[in-house]
């Protein structure tokens, strides 16, 4: 029988709860034990599947503790209240912690059973943000790595041109920093870095007519440029990149070089800054233009220039890009507002006219000494001296043809034009076009060649005519004279 001072058959222990609670502490025994085991000498004289057999074995004994504590609270729920969970988590946390930090000493990852992969870098633009950040993370910021250990595993990451930034420096400790400081100068560019992907998307290949698979990839590429474009800047530095791209594929080789050396380096331009450029880069030109043609001399008054023949100045005046109507630069000689040729009233300078040989005979040959720059200015077709039979001039025929010359009114009037082919200009009687009413204009011009004396040619004027026999038609200047001999 029990006394009043046994336990009331309510308090009785459980055997279940009983040996619950003896395997609590059993357990609780044996990582105590295992705590006076790993000291720090103790450790340091383990190698490192010793170590890493000591980690599996305190977390097998921790699951042990788990499953045991938690019966042992549900069959006691005074349980509840007790430390000895906190105690043994206390214990086995400092364990392992210990074991950690020897495994970390000795530069082995505990359950590594295979070296992390390392990224590549070949020198692509697009590829340098997620090339560093993934080095940083399994390589740089490693503390457990020596610094030989880092230029070795970055050297066998990089390849192509950003193998060769690095190449010429010796796997020492002193120069990985070195080596780091000069991949990030040259690679670490956040303007070239939005740019590269700019180009990129123009050049991603188009898309094989009802092929789902190039679709995907065109899709895939597409987006992942998008998306990094979007990592570095806002959609309106996205679109003015767009715009820079396609102004600066449409400008020369020199201003493209004085743009790029314009922008930052690390930071994305914006359109406005491109066009204050711009506008800043033509008003350069236009001043340096503007100095060349002020200290350059006037073909006009060269006299190498002039030594020329009349073919070979025209040949060196297109070859310098002037105009060929007054010879300066600037423009052409559509736009330009000089007066015309004097001996023909074509669009060339004076000095460019010559007549091919097969149309006159009165040209200089290239080995006949060039006309002055004064005889440019006065037509001069004297005839030979020659005194011919005067039975052979009795009677001399002159080509003549009847042609309609529109007047005024616009009405065509036949007439009769005498047709001489070694005549260098066009000549009208001043009776004539007033007959028809032309509209003459201001010419001043001397002729030698017309009577035995130089004629002063002050009018000209334009006139249309046609054939009579086809629909042939043309415009042609005449300079207007008294008479026509």
């Amino acid at each position: 029988m029990p006394t009043d001072q046994d336990v009331t058959l309510g308090d009785t222990p459980r055997p279940q709860n009983s040996f619950l609670k003896r395997k609590c502490d059993a357990i609780f025994r044996q990582i105590v034990t295992i705590q006076r085991q790993s000291t720090n000498e103790a450790l340091q004289a383990m190698d490192h599947a010793e170590l890493s057999t000591r980690i599996e074995l305190l977390d097998h004994i921790l699951g042990n503790f788990e499953a045991a504590q938690t019966g042992l609270k549900e069959e006691n729920p005074d349980e509840l209240d007790s430390s000895s969970r906190t105690d043994f988590l206390a214990i086995y946390v400092s364990i392992k912690a210990a074991i950690t930090r020897e495994l970390k000493s000795q530069r082995i990852e505990p359950h590594a059973h295979s070296p992390t992969a390392l990224p590549t870098f070949a020198g692509a633009f697009t590829e340098w943000p997620n090339f560093i950040s993934m080095f940083q993370t399994v390589v740089d910021n490693k503390p457990e790595l020596t610094k030989i250990e880092k230029f070795q595993h970055l050297r066998s990451c990089l390849k192509g041109s950003a193998l060769d930034v690095i190449r010429s420096l010796e796997i020492r400790e002193s120069n990985y920093d070195k080596a780091m400081n000069l991949l990030k100068s040259r690679f670490d560019n956040k303007r070239l870095i939005f740019q590269a992907h700019i180009r990129e998307l123009f050049e991603l290949k188009s898309a094989e007519a009802n092929t789902v698979g190039s679709l995907r990839v065109l899709v895939d590429k597409f987006t992942s440029h998008i998306r990094a474009l979007q990592t570095l800047g806002s959609k309106i530095h996205i679109a003015d990149c767009l715009l820079i791209l396609i102004m600066s594929q449409k400008l020369d080789p020199s201003t493209q070089t004085k743009w790029e050396e314009s922008a930052a380096c690390s930071n994305i331009p914006t359109w406005e800054s491109m066009e204050t450029f711009l506008e800043k880069r033509g008003q350069t030109l236009e001043s340096i233009n503007f100095a060349t043609v002020q200290n350059t001399p006037s073909a006009k008054t060269c006299p190498s220039f002039i030594k020329l023949t009349a073919a070979i100045r025209r040949k060196e005046a297109k070859k310098a890009n002037l105009c060929l109507n007054c010879l300066k630069h600037g423009h052409q000689a559509q736009q330009c507002k000089s007066s015309n040729c004097r001996r023909c009233l074509s669009q060339h300078h004076t000095l460019l006219h010559f007549i091919p040989a097969q149309q006159s005979t009165t040209d200089c040959t290239p080995d006949e000494k060039p006309e002055s720059a004064a005889q440019a200015t006065t037509l001069v077709s004297k005839s030979n001296n020659i005194s011919p039979d005067p039975s052979l001039t009795e009677n001399v025929l002159i080509a003549t043809a009847v042609i309609l010359v529109k007047n005024s009114t616009g009405s065509f009037i036949p007439c009769r034009a005498v047709l001489d082919s070694a005549s260098q200009l066009n000549f009208v009687t001043s009776r004539f076009a007033n007959q028809v009413d032309l509209k003459m204009s201001k010419f001043s011009y001397s002729v030698s060649g017309i009577g035995e004396s130089d004629l002063k040619i002050s009018h000209c004027a334009s006139i249309t005519f046609k054939s009579m026999h086809n629909d042939y038609s043309t415009s042609i200047t005449f300079a207007v004279t008294p008479t026509s001999t």
